[in-house]
C-alpha cells in the first residue's frame, strides 16, 4: 500500500479489485497460516524482490490485488491476511470475514475498492439433479466419442483390448466433465441451479462527510451481482477517491453521451428558438432525418465543428445568422440536414439535474420515426423501432423520456428505478348536439316499423267497422235508426285512442266481435307505448350524454371507432391482453397521442386508448 501511494495510485485514476480466490488456490492451509506469521516488512520486501526479477509470471496461493497502469503492471501480494480495519463478511456462518483472521493487520485500503466474491451453491434436489444429468450427459458423449474414434464399424468398443491403448477413456472423460462444468457453472447450460453467482462489494466511508482516500473507518457495502458470463447487476459505487464520479472526470475529461428522447407531454414538449438562437426553457434538441450510430456520429461532429467555426465569426453577422437559424432552423449546407429546437418538460428537467450531478456533457435529439417503440417483423427478421431500437442498436447511449416499462423491452434494454407510475384509460371527446331534427320523435322506431304500426292500425280500424254494421246488436244494425251510429272515423277514432295510451274518449263498440277485437288491440297498445317510451329516453340520453367503457374486454368497444398511439405502451398493453380489439383497432391507426386527439375533436375518432400518469413514487 506505501508501494501504491507513492506512485500515486490511490487518488482516484485506479480502480482496485480485491478478489476472493482463497477457496480456490488455497490448498495447504497450514502452510499458509505459517506463511501468515512472517514479518510484514519482510513479505513485501520479498515479493517486490520476486516482482523486479526476470521471467515468466509465477503463480502464488495467495490472496493477490491487481492494479494495471498503462505503463506498468503492479501486483501486490498478500498471503490468506486479513485487515481488522476492514472485515470482509465471509461465506461461513460463523466468520465474519472473507478471509481467514490473523493476527498481522495491513495499512488502510483506500476508499472505491471493488471486492468480488464467490456465493455459496444452494445444495438442493434441483441442484443434485442438475448434476446427475451433467454427469450422465458427459459419460454418454464421452463414450460415443471414444468408439468412434478408435472403431466406429465395431459393435462393441470394449471387446477389442487393444481399444485402450490407443486411447485413454480417462483423459477424454476428464475432459468432457470440464468442458460441460464450464458450460454449466457460466450459465450457458439451461441449468440454473449450476449457475456460479459472484457478489459485488465497495469499500466506502462509513460516515458520508469523509472524502479521504485512505480512511479509518470504512465498510463493505454489497453494489451488485455476477450472474454466470454475462449478466453482470452494478448498482451506484464510490470510486477511488470517495466521489461518485471517476476522477478522470471531475478532472476536466467529460464523458459525453447520446441522449434520445421521444415527444410526449408534460413531461418532453418541443419548442422554438428564440431570436437570439437560445432556449428560454429546456435543452437543445435535435431533429436529424437519418439514424444510425456512424451516421449520428458524423452529425454531432459536423455540429461541434459548426459551432467551432461560428466563434470566429464578427458578432454582429454571428447574431444574423443565428437569427436566421432562428426561424429555419435547419443547417442546408450540412451532409445530413436537422433542425435543432428547445425540448422541455419533466424528463428534461431530470437530464439536466442528472447531468449537473454526474458531470457529464450529451447530444440530445429526438427519435426520427418519433414511436418510443415496439418489435416490427422486417425481411424476416424481428427489429426494434423508435426509442427502443435506437438504444438497442446502440445508436443512443441511454433515453430520457416518458418510456413505459414492459417484459419484451427489458429484454434488450435495461431500466432504471421507475419515477412515475402510469396505467391505461379511455379518453372521448363529449358530443355536443345543438341541433335536434324536427323528426326526433320518429328516430325510436324504423322506417319499416312505423308503417307496420300504422298500416295494421287502419287495418283493425276496418274490420272493426264492418263487424260493428253487419252485427244486430252493434250500434249502427241494418234497419233500425239509433241516436248514436258507429262510422268508420268513429272505428278510426277508437284505434288512434287505444294507441296513444286512451287519452281520448271514443265510442266503444257493442257487438261481442269487436269487444275482442278491440282488446287485443288495447295489449298491442300497451306494448308499443312502453317501448316507444324506453326508447325515446334512451336516444334522449345519448343525444346529450356519453356512455361509458368499462374496460378493454367491453364489447361495445368493437362498435366504436377506438384507436391507441402506435408503438405506445397502451398498444402493447391491449395487443396482450385484448386480441380481437387489437385487430378492431388496426382500421383507426394514429401515429402520436396529438393526431388522436385531434381526431377525437373533429369527430374521426369515438374513444382513445392512451396511457395516463398515475402518482408519483416518494
Amino acid at each position: 500500500m506505501d508501494e501504491a501511494k507513492r506512485l500515486h495510485m490511490v487518488d482516484g485514476d485506479f480502480v482496485w479489485i480485491w478478489i476472493d480466490t482463497s477457496a480456490a488456490v488455497s490448498a495447504n492451509l497450514n502452510s499458509s497460516k505459517q506463511h501468515i506469521d512472517n514479518d510484514a516488512v519482510e513479505m513485501i520486501t520479498e515479493t517486490r524482490e520476486k516482482r523486479s526479477k526476470p521471467g515468466p509470471f509465477r503463480s502464488f496461493e495467495s490472496n493477490s490485488t491487481f492494479v494495471r497502469n498503462k505503463r506498468r503492471r503492479f501486483v501486490f501480494f498478500h498471503d490468506d491476511f486479513v485487515n481488522k480495519r476492514h472485515p470482509l463478511p465471509s461465506s461461513s456462518p460463523a466468520s465474519t470475514s472473507y478471509f481467514p483472521h490473523s493476527n498481522y493487520s495491513l495499512p488502510p485500503l483506500p476508499v472505491g475498492l471493488l471486492a468480488v466474491k464467490a456465493l455459496p451453491m444452494k445444495i438442493d434436489k434441483h441442484f443434485v439433479r442438475a448434476t446427475m444429468r451433467m454427469v450422465f450427459e458427459s459419460m454418454r458423449k464421452t463414450y460415443l466419442r471414444y468408439c468412434n474414434s478408435n472403431h466406429p464399424a465395431s459393435e462393441s468398443c470394449f471387446k477389442s483390448s487393444s481399444v485402450f491403448s490407443e486411447t485413454n477413456f480417462t483423459q477424454l472423460l476428464f475432459r468432457e466433465m470440464r468442458h460441460v462444468t464450464h458450460e454449466a457453472l457460466s450459465g450457458r447450460k439451461n441449468e440454473s441451479s449450476l449457475v456460479t453467482r459472484f457478489q459485488i462489494l465497495n469499500l466506502v466511508p462509513s460516515s458520508p462527510l469523509q472524502t479521504s482516500n485512505i480512511s479509518e473507518s470504512t465498510s463493505w457495502r454489497p453494489v451488485g451481482e455476477i450472474i454466470g458470463h454475462s449478466d453482470v447487476r452494478l448498482e451506484t459505487i464510490v470510486w477511488p477517491g470517495g466521489e461518485l464520479v471517476p476522477a478522470s472526470t471531475t478532472k476536466g475529461a467529460r464523458s459525453i453521451f447520446r441522449v434520445v428522447t421521444a415527444l410526449a407531454p408534460p413531461f418532453v414538449m418541443e419548442g422554438e428558438l428564440d431570436e437570439d438562437g437560445q432556449c428560454l426553457r429546456g435543452l437543445e434538441c435535435h431533429r436529424l432525418l437519418t439514424s444510425g450510430k456512424d451516421n449520428l456520429t458524423l452529425v454531432f461532429n459536423e455540429m461541434e465543428k459548426f459551432e467551432d467555426d461560428e466563434e470566429e465569426v464578427d458578432k454582429l453577422t454571428r447574431a444574423r445568422e443565428i437569427w436566421s437559424f432562428g426561424r429555419s432552423n435547419v443547417f442546408h449546407h450540412s451532409r445530413y440536414r436537422y433542425r435543432t429546437n428547445c425540448c422541455y418538460g419533466l424528463s428534461m428537467d431530470l437530464l439536466e439535474n442528472i447531468a449537473q450531478e454526474l458531470e457529464f456533457d450529451f447530444h440530445l435529439y429526438i427519435v426520427a420515426d418519433g414511436l418510443f417503440g415496439s418489435k416490427v417483423r422486417e425481411n424476416q427478421k424481428d427489429k426494434w423501432s423508435g426509442v427502443v431500437g435506437d438504444l438497442a442498436t446502440g445508436t443512443a447511449h441511454m433515453s430520457f423520456a416518458a418510456l413505459s416499462v414492459s417484459s419484451t423491452r427489458s429484454e434488450v434494454i435495461d431500466y432504471t428505478v421507475p419515477y412515475f407510475y402510469s396505467g391505461v384509460s379511455f379518453l372521448a371527446a363529449p358530443k355536443h348536439t345543438t341541433d335536434i331534427p324536427l323528426l326526433a320523435f320518429l328516430l325510436p322506431f324504423s322506417f319499416e316499423l312505423w308503417i307496420a304500426i300504422f298500416t295494421s292500425l287502419h287495418v283493425t280500424a276496418v274490420a272493426v267497422a264492418i263487424y260493428e254494421w253487419h252485427s244486430p246488436f252493434g250500434l249502427n244494425p241494418w234497419g233500425r235508426q239509433r241516436s248514436k251510429n258507429f262510422t268508420m272515423a268513429s272505428a278510426l277514432w277508437a284505434m288512434w285512442g287505444l294507441l296513444c295510451g286512451h287519452l281520448v274518449q271514443y265510442k266503444a263498440p257493442k257487438s261481442w266481435p269487436n269487444k275482442f277485437l278491440i282488446n287485443v288491440w288495447g295489449g298491442f297498445s300497451v306494448i308499443f307505448v312502453a317501448s316507444y317510451t324506453a326508447n325515446i329516453a334512451a336516444l334522449i340520453a345519448g343525444l346529450f350524454f356519453v356512455s361509458g367503457v368499462g374496460d378493454q374486454n367491453d364489447r361495445s368497444l368493437l362498435s366504436q371507432r377506438v384507436a391507441t398511439a402506435k408503438a405506445s405502451a397502451a398498444e402493447y398493453y391491449i395487443h396482450r391482453t385484448n386480441q380481437l380489439l387489437w385487430e378492431h383497432m388496426q382500421r383507426f391507426k394514429v401515429n402520436t397521442v396529438a393526431e388522436g386527439v385531434q381526431k377525437l375533436k373533429n369527430g374521426s375518432l369515438d374513444i382513445l386508448i392512451l396511457a395516463y400518469v398515475g402518482k408519483m413514487k416518494s
